[in-house]
């Protein structure tokens, strides 16, 4: 024989049946049985009868003539008083005791007992029902799922095993978790999550179960739900004291397939090296001329020709130069050109490694031309074309380079932006290339884009790298 819960009662009504919360049932007398204020002063009374009885206490009295109001306390009481009769002077509010109260309100406490005790009323409807095709049994919960399937629907590769684990930390039940769904190719979603104070329960269901309910717009999914339920499942029981975490679960699932490609794995393929590649030094016959005291090679090799050499009356010439007014914000800007020219070598990276879709190639290329428009833009602003004119015929003025060396471009022959081997006059890439023949000047970051040896100015002479003074 059960016993329902002290909040949950019978409807007062005669085969009527309905059971609920006493919100619920006050509701359903005033919509359902169109119940007179009388009749649900009546009902309300019945209702503080069964309290009083299930605590073996009294009940108070309104005391107000012709009020039949009761209540469980006396602040209640008092609280109806100021509710229902206002501007009335409170009396002394009588008790009445637990034999005194009218025996009619105990129908509803013996409708709660007979409503579960009847053996003539239908079972509830069950909420689990069988995923299996043909069955149309139903169960009251997962676990009964579980052992349903065992006993009816088991087969060579699908055995439904329940198992019951406990770990001492929450690090350990994770570890065994990950361990579980990586062996079976499950993935799992948490349902629902509540606590009472001392313990939290936590159940985990299977991904595939459930219904899809699309909201504004169509959402365009790989993962099918059919609606059935899943006997894969996961509760679990965490002590908030101890920490402790019971488990209860179940991995193996029902008809629908686990699709591999939808449960994430660590991949094994090799990372592609993002290394950047390193540029080969140059053959000792490429380099003819040196126009830098750190690169020390032999004059002999090329057969006759001295090697230059800035001299000192150079040197200081060079720090004797004006400065371009505007050389605090050429260095920031060319900070930013720098971290531009960062992209730019990923773009090559990606050129060299091969890229699988040519529109991948067509995206990079757009996004190389607005940087290189950027760079452009930033050159444009702060060094206008009478800033070149005046630094150009100013080393022409002083004779700044032997006349043994070739004339030299101060500007990148690609980008237009200054190469100059004096750090006062204007700041400059890290390195850049010079062409032996005719003297045109590249940065490097420029020469690593065309990929060619070759002058692009004379298509005679080729590039060697220099550092930069």
């Amino acid at each position: 024989m059960e016993f329902s819960v002290v909040k949950k009662i019978a409807c007062p009504v005669e085969q009527c049946g309905h059971f609920g919360r006493t919100d619920n049932i006050r509701k359903h007398l005033i919509s359902v049985h169109r119940y007179s204020e009388a009749q649900m002063q009546e009902f309300s009374n019945s209702i503080v009868y069964s309290r009083a009885k299930s605590r073996a206490s009294g009940v108070w009295k309104c005391p107000r003539a012709g009020c039949e109001n009761l209540c469980n306390t006396q602040q209640g009481t008092i609280k109806h008083i100021k509710l229902k009769h206002p501007g009335e002077e409170e009396e002394l509010i009588p008790k009445i005791n637990f034999d005194k109260t009218p025996r009619q309100e105990i129908k509803v406490v013996q409708r709660i007992l007979r409503r579960h005790s009847n053996p003539s009323r239908e079972p509830r409807e069950f909420r689990y029902k069988c995923p299996f095709e043909g069955c149309t049994d139903t169960v009251t919960s997962r676990i009964i799922l579980v052992y349903h399937a065992r006993e009816k629907h088991t087969t060579p590769d699908k055995k439904f095993i329940l198992q019951r684990e406990c770990f001492e930390s929450e690090d350990d039940f994770k570890t065994w978790f990950t361990a579980r769904k990586l062996e079976t190719n499950a993935k799992f979603c948490t349902r629902r999550s509540n606590s009472d104070g001392m313990k939290r329960m936590i159940n985990y269901v299977c991904s595939s179960e459930g219904h899809y309910k699309p909201r504004n717009e169509p959402k365009f999914t790989c993962k099918t739900l059919d609606g059935k339920n899943c006997t894969a499942f996961v509760n679990v029981t965490v002590h908030e004291e101890s920490g402790a975490h019971s488990v209860i679960a179940c991995f193996t699932h029902t008809d629908h397939a686990v699709k591999p490609k939808y449960v994430r794995k660590k991949s094994t393929k090799p990372r592609k090296s993002r290394a950047k590649p390193k540029l080969e030094n140059p053959k000792v016959e490429q380099v003819p001329v040196t126009f830098q005291n750190n690169l020390d090679i032999d004059p002999d090799v090329y057969d006759g020709e001295e090697e230059i050499e800035y001299n000192q009356e150079d040197q200081d010439l060079a720090q004797d130069l004006a400065q371009n007014p505007y050389s605090n914000e050429i260095d920031q800007n060319l900070e930013y050109v720098k971290s531009t020219l960062g992209h730019i070598d990923e773009f090559i990276e990606k050129l060299k490694m091969g890229a699988e879709k040519n529109e991948e190639i067509l995206n990079i290329s757009r996004k190389l031309q607005g940087y290189v428009n950027e760079i452009v833009d930033v050159a444009n602003q702060y060094l206008t074309a009478k800033e070149i004119e005046q630094v150009e015929q100013h080393i022409e003025e002083e004779d700044v380079l032997n006349e043994q060396v070739p004339k030299v471009s101060s500007f990148c022959q690609l980008c237009r932006l200054p190469v100059s081997p004096y750090e006062n006059l204007i700041k400059t890439m890290d390195s850049w290339h010079n062409c032996y023949n005719c003297g045109v000047r590249v940065h490097e970051k420029c020469f690593m884009i065309t990929g060619k040896d070759e002058c692009r100015s004379c298509q005679y002479g080729m590039y060697v790298k220099i550092l930069d003074a």
